[in-house]
């Protein structure tokens, strides 16, 4: 061990915060100094003074921590690059002075003995390229592996590491998390351990060549120089931990190979062999010393191992400046995220492939069949009735009754009336003026006859208005809900020229068009067919609806009120979207047509407000994966409007915006 150059009690900045604690400084004749905690004894740090580094003398006047009205000198040394290696804080001008000079002299001392082995090249980068390059004979070596000898830099880290510390901090999904904690005090040296059902060989590929593999967080990945058939460098970059961080890169020289007992070793550590400038948005992180050692199991017939991944360095940027406690966080995050792909990885190998696209169709299509037999039987009930028309009916009828499938409304194994029956929705009661209490509902007042979605290259208006439209459709044939009210009836009756214009009279359709931002485009287009009994001026909702359909646009704004659902999903789009009752006219642009007699038509454009938008953005992310309940109804206002009623409600189960037909 190097002797003592000199020790002394001062004041060491305290990290990231603007205050200086009380250590025990010793610094050897080899530069390196070390300091420990006044009162326990705890390394705080320890750095090598050397020619890189540089000296600077100032004053600090009132610190707290000498004394208010007093001044202080401080010494701060920095590297190479001027990052702040250590500031202390001195009251006695003689005695920083006196520190200033011995510190002086070493790195004086360490710049002559720069020049006088220049040839030899003392860089370290360079030693250990030197290194690299020797070690490539000796093929009887212990290892059987003449390119995996590690430098004497990597095996002084290697024999520090024999002698740390390890406490258990944390478990979690097969992972043990421990933490580093009586030599490492000022930067996070963390280890995560777990078992992986893989030989040591596979693990050890995958780490060294395919990290892309299982690192979720890593951007870009590559090869830059190859050092030996076991040793190479690697250039990486890694996506931040959210928007308040930069996104991280490295550049690290990785060995790796077979150890005693069948263990593997892959050690990586920054390095300065290659030039690699850091990118613009980037921040370049330091890793003193980081790894996987990988030990297989002790019996033969047990196909797995346990991996330890330990990694000890700093994140820089103003994380790496935080407390440790806070840089500990984001690195077990990412220790654990990476461990964890790895492990699933393999154990996805031990089972039968899944593919996702056939099996996400069979679960829409058991959804459907589940909660949408009604919708079904509708759709199938309409088609044969076209089909039986046959020379029974004009051409135009024939051709109007077939736009269901024409024309793309959406495919019913992607939507259903939603089961209100057994998910009922909460709307005002009768006294909800007076006591503001909701009541369950489990009927609607019209039926769902039919959705359409449509992708276009803008914004689509009044699309009822079209020709091609399913309002036609519905208008003229009216077979959806006789099919289903008068099943018995012979099939000429129900489609019997003069049955079809008194029925069409007594019906409303009400169109509710979501109008989707984009490019592209999209309208979600719900039909709801309201009886004629239900609009009855003596009922409450008759009021109401009379009501929404004779006043001007800023009267219907505060009516139309839509109620979601996130039934099944994530629970962040459930979070997002929630289930409070909404004015769509207070938050978006409507705009209303139609004769109020045969159908009422409401455009609702989502894009009008940056806030939808922005849940829309959400919702459309996670589409193919969740279910939601859209019900639509008219506020009352008025106590002889109340109980409200709901004109319609609908289940969309997985949505898929690919299936949408293209509107010209």
């Amino acid at each position: 061990m190097a002797s003592v150059l000199k020790e002394g009690l001062i004041r060491r900045k305290n990290g990231y915060f603007p205050s200086y604690q009380r250590v025990d400084c010793t610094l050897q004749k080899d530069g390196v100094l070390t300091c420990f905690r006044y009162r326990t004894g705890e390394m705080v740090s320890v750095f090598k003074v050397s020619k890189v580094c540089k000296l600077h003398m100032g004053t600090r006047r009132r610190d707290v921590a000498v004394g208010s009205g007093k001044e202080g000198c401080l010494l701060s040394i920095y590297s190479k690059g001027n990052v702040l290696l250590g500031k202390f804080l001195f009251e006695d001008n003689k005695e920083a002075d006196e520190w200033r000079k011995v510190l002086q002299a070493l790195i004086d001392e360490d710049k002559h003995g720069e020049s006088a082995t220049k040839d030899e090249g003392d860089d370290i980068g360079e030693m250990e390229k030197k290194e690299a390059n020797k070690e490539k004979v000796d093929d009887d070596l212990p290892m059987q592996d003449a390119a995996f000898v590690v430098s004497e830099d990597i095996e002084k880290k290697i024999n520090l590491a024999s002698k740390l510390k390890w406490e258990t901090i944390g478990a979690s999904s097969g992972l043990r998390i421990q933490r580093e904690y009586s030599m490492t005090k000022l930067f996070p040296c963390l280890k995560i351990s777990c078992e992986i059902p893989a030989e040591v060989d596979d693990i050890m590929d995958v780490i060294v060549n395919s990290p892309e593999l299982f690192n979720e967080s890593l951007q870009k990945f590559e090869i830059i120089e190859k050092i030996s058939e076991k040793c190479c460098i690697q250039y990486a970059q890694h996506k931040s931990s959210g928007w308040f961080s930069s996104h991280r890169d490295s550049v690290l020289k990785v060995s790796w190979g077979l150890l005693d007992g069948g263990m593997g070793m892959v050690t990586m550590q920054s390095t300065g062999l290659v030039d690699v400038p850091v990118q613009p948005g980037f921040v370049r992180m330091k890793v003193f010393l980081a790894g996987y050692l990988i030990t297989p199991s002790l019996d033969p017939l047990k196909k797995c191992c346990n991996v330890h991944y330990t990694v000890h360095g700093d994140l820089k940027g103003w994380i790496g400046a935080m407390p440790r406690a806070v840089a500990e966080k984001y690195i077990v995050n990412s220790l654990a995220a990476n461990l964890l792909g790895l492990r699933d990885l393999f154990v996805t190998k031990q089972y039968v492939p899944v593919e996702y696209d056939k099996m996400l169709s069979a679960m829409r299509i058991s959804a459907s069949h589940a909660s949408n037999v009604s919708s079904m039987n509708k759709y199938k009930s309409m088609r044969k009735i076209h089909e039986a028309l046959g020379d029974q009916a004009d051409e135009k009828a024939k051709a109007l009754c077939s736009m269901t499938s024409k024309m793309g409304s959406f495919d019913p194994s992607f939507w259903t009336e939603t089961p209100i029956h057994d998910e009922p929705f909460k709307v005002r009661g009768k006294n909800y003026l007076k006591d503001h209490v909701k009541i369950k509902t489990d009927s609607t007042v019209a039926k769902l006859v039919a959705v359409d979605l449509f992708e276009t290259t803008e914004r689509v208006d009044h699309i009822a208005s079209r020709d091609d439209n399913l309002r036609h459709t519905l208008q003229k044939s009216d077979l959806l809900r006789r099919s289903k009210t008068q099943s018995d009836d012979k099939l000429e009756d129900l489609c019997s020229e003069d049955d079809i214009s008194e029925k069409n009279a007594s019906d409303v359709l009400f169109i509710m068009h979501f109008q989707v931002p984009g490019p592209p485009f999209y309208s979600l287009v719900l039909y709801f067919s309201i009886p004629h009994d239900k609009l009855d001026l003596e009922k409450p909702f008759g009021k109401l609806f009379q009501d929404f359909v004779t006043k001007n646009d800023e009267s219907r704004d505060t009516r139309v009120k839509l109620i979601p659902r996130v039934v099944e999903g994530n629970w962040f789009v459930k979070k997002t979207v929630g289930e409070t009752p909404a004015i769509l006219g207070k938050k978006l642009k409507q705009r209303y047509y139609g004769d109020g007699e045969t159908y009422v038509e409401v455009d609702c454009d989502v894009g009008s407000s940056s806030v939808a938008r922005s849940i829309l953005g959400v919702v459309k992310g996670y589409a193919k994966t969740l279910s939601i309940d859209l019900a639509i109804l008219l506020e009352s206002h008025q106590e002889s409007e109340l109980p409200e009623e709901l004109i319609g409600s609908v289940r969309l189960i997985h949505p898929d915006l690919d299936k949408a037909v293209t509107l010209v």
